[in-house]
């Protein structure tokens, strides 16, 4: 049981296997946080002709808005955010990177 979310994001191709290198080794902090926030099983692929990157999780928790600003609120993952940053082209960011 859970529920599912996905998103996809456009990686900058300069940064690509930059950005592989993190995910293919997601720091230990990152995943742990994750874990606690509930979330399980968070795939990405990667469409290498358009360099678009897909993600999904299953949400095993009972409050996903608090969930979620737990994870955006903690300082190693915001660390880890912002290498990943310029590695990304967001369809619809507006103001500063989630890092900041």
């Amino acid at each position: 049981p859970g529920k599912y979310y996905a998103g996809m994001i456009k990686a900058n191709r300069e940064l690509l296997d930059q950005y592989l290198q993190l995910h293919d080794h997601t720091w230990d902090e990152v995943m742990s946080r994750m874990y606690v926030a509930n979330m399980r099983d968070f795939t990405v692929w990667l469409h290498e002709e358009s360099a678009t990157m897909f993600h999904q999780f299953v949400y095993v928790g009972t409050d996903f808005e608090a969930d979620m600003a737990s994870v955006a609120a903690d300082p190693i993952v915001r660390y880890w955010w912002s290498f990943c940053e310029p590695c990304q082209e967001p369809l619809h960011w507006r103001g500063p990177p989630p890092s900041q």
